[in-house]
């Protein structure tokens, strides 16, 4: 399994933000994702340095989250949990947003976080989400957090999909 992550990671690379050619079947680009959460959530970016990753298609995504030690870090150079479980929600967040549209109102209802070695500040986190399941009311998912090709978190979640977007297909993950 080890070496599955380590290739996961190795073929994981940051790219530049929101090439709207390379977004595939995805039902939200990443510059409308970013500008969304630019609008919405604009404390991520005092935070951490966002950007999109290798992969962005509907149910699946990835970013590249970059802490800034001077607001999530902790002794011994380490990312916070909080910060962490951030990094994993907002991937998520874009997952579930990338199968069902822009639904500013889908909310996590669960999540469940393993914390499995240490995250160094300053170094990129890859955030590897995939849906599970993509249903009319709920989104379950996972994401995968990966550094220097090492895994060093696992997250599951769920997210409710608002009353207002259960009219478009959701089904497609």
């Amino acid at each position: 399994m080890a070496a599955a992550c380590a290739r996961r990671g190795a073929a994981s690379s940051p790219t530049s933000n929101g090439d709207a050619s390379r977004d595939g079947d995805a039902r939200i680009s990443y510059a409308a994702f970013e500008a969304l959460l630019r609008r919405e959530m604009a404390w991520v970016f005092d935070t951490m340095a966002l950007s999109r990753g290798a992969t962005w298609a509907a149910g699946r995504t990835e970013l590249v989250a970059t802490v800034v030690a001077s607001r999530a870090g902790r002794a011994g150079d380490t990312i916070s949990g909080p910060t962490l479980f951030a990094v994993a929600d907002l991937s998520l967040y874009a997952t579930v947003l990338s199968s069902i549209g822009e639904v500013p109102l889908a909310l996590t209802i669960d999540a469940s976080v393993h914390f499995l070695k240490r995250p160094r500040l300053e170094r990129p986190i890859v955030a590897d989400a995939r849906l599970l399941k993509s249903g009319k009311r709920l989104c379950v998912g996972s994401v995968d957090l990966l550094q220097d090709g090492a895994l060093v978190a696992h997250c599951v979640g769920t997210y409710s999909v608002p009353p207002a977007a259960r009219h478009q297909d959701v089904s497609r993950a």
